[in-house]
């Protein structure tokens, strides 16, 4: 078991300063996938004041109890919902589709969600797919719900679903191992090439840091990423910004900060992330590792 300190003073502090600004959106994930959809948002709308919690102490949270991994789910958003976010962006799909949208509006901000995104995305496309493949978390597959939504908004649409639960600790071990991560992609992709399904959701946030090894398959192979369908959905909700607007305040907040956070941080912000990086001590009842 870890030691855990509790921090208090310093969560104060900045929920006090956090409840003072306008447009803070709070993003959330086990780790390092939620940077994707921090990426996608700051690409769209750097002016906005952005809070990031990654909750790499637990991960990887995707093979977890349901019962455990919703707790887990719970504390990143009520530790959001403290630091004064108004908007609230779902950064991990296993934790989206536990909660759903409902318990997500009971928290009183509004909130997006990958799946509702994603699906909403698919709809507004010329073009539709053939056939659509799920990858994602063991949680995310067992639990059926992107297959169920998509089944709902286009029946008949041939689904293939695949989890890959190798992925992620992978990803979040950076720097990783090029062979190891090359060969569980091939284990998890290939059946479903082979199967003639060439059009993958990325039913995990982290999966778009590793998009080169899976178009290595398959050059022309489509990617869904649910990110970037949330991203743009949570921009057009907003007011366009302000003409001449500064670049908003990023706050990145991790339970166990390491190389991986830093890392993936710096890719999602395009700069040295160092300076924006905060440990968030958790409470002993917070710590949900067995």
């Amino acid at each position: 078991m870890r030691q855990i300190i509790n921090n208090e003073q310093t969560k104060q502090q900045d929920s006090e300063h956090a409840q003072s600004r306008t447009n803070s959106v709070g993003i959330f994930d086990s780790g390092v996938g939620g940077f994707t959809v921090l990426k996608a948002l700051h690409a769209r709308r750097p002016d906005l004041n952005i809070i990031y919690f990654g909750d790499s102490l637990n991960a990887p949270n995707g093979s977890r109890p349901p019962e455990q991994l919703h707790g887990m789910c719970q504390n990143m958003v009520q530790f959001l919902i403290d630091m004064g976010v108004d908007t609230m962006a779902v950064g991990c799909n296993s934790c989206n589709i536990l909660m759903g949208s409902g318990e997500l509006k009971s928290f009183g901000v509004t909130s997006f969600d990958l799946v509702g995104s994603t699906v909403e995305w698919l709809k507004l496309q010329h073009h539709q797919p053939q056939n659509l493949a799920i990858l994602g978390t063991q949680a995310t597959i067992n639990s059926r719900y992107y297959e169920r939504k998509l089944e709902e908004a286009f029946p008949g649409l041939p689904l293939r679903s695949m989890a890959a639960p190798k992925l992620v600790p992978l990803i979040e071990s950076f720097p990783w191992s090029e062979y190891d991560l090359r060969t569980a992609v091939q284990e998890y992709v290939n059946p479903l090439l082979e199967e003639g399904f060439n059009s993958i959701v990325l039913a995990c946030s982290h999966y778009r840091w590793i998009e080169r090894y899976l178009r290595e398959l398959d050059s022309e192979m489509t990617l869904v990423d649910p990110a970037e369908c949330l991203a743009e959905r949570l921009v057009a909700s907003l007011p366009p910004a302000a003409e001449g607007a500064r670049r908003g305040e990023l706050k990145l907040y991790s339970s166990h900060p390491n190389e991986a956070f830093s890392h993936f941080a710096e890719m999602a912000i395009g700069r040295d992330a160092k300076e924006y990086i905060k440990l968030y001590i958790v409470n002993a009842y917070e710590e949900h590792n067995v």
